[in-house]
């Protein structure tokens, strides 16, 4: 397994555990507080935990039969959902920390959820993606990458 693969594995795994631990850490609150859609649809974490593992698998593949520049890409977009995994474990903590009543976390709406949810995705996720991914493309316009043998 190439290295760089490796550890993009590791960041993955570590930061997908650490959000699914801290969300289990919020066991009378799960039901209130998940933001994620495939939750919300489902009521289970189980099709979150399934879409977690695909993404995985396909990473892996996508990883192994690309280009530099497609690898780029894989390595930014598992980065940025990294980053995006730190906000929800923190937030989790915090919950956690604080311990809210049921009847406060009970008044989040599903409108509010998804509107957090979506800043999250769209400014924490896709934004920085698409500026790393026009960064490397710029770059590419003066020099020219090759892969290590």
């Amino acid at each position: 397994m190439k290295k760089g693969l490796e550890i993009i594995f590791w960041i993955y795994g570590i930061f997908m555990l650490a959000d699914l631990t801290t969300t289990l850490m919020l066991n009378k609150y799960i039901i209130y507080l998940e933001s994620n859609p495939l939750y919300l649809i489902f009521k289970s974490l189980i099709p979150v935990i399934i879409l977690n593992i695909i993404y995985f698998v396909v990473i892996y593949f996508f990883y192994i039969r690309s280009t530099p520049e497609k690898r780029f890409f894989l390595i930014n977009v598992v980065s940025w959902l990294s980053l995006a995994r730190i906000f929800a474990v923190y937030n989790a903590i915090m919950v956690y920390i604080t311990q809210p009543t049921i009847e406060q976390v009970e008044n989040i709406s599903t409108a509010t959820k998804a509107t957090n949810y979506g800043f999250l995705i769209f400014f924490i996720f896709l934004i920085p993606i698409l500026i790393t991914q026009i960064v490397l493309w710029l770059f590419k316009i003066d020099h020219k990458i090759e892969e290590k043998k």
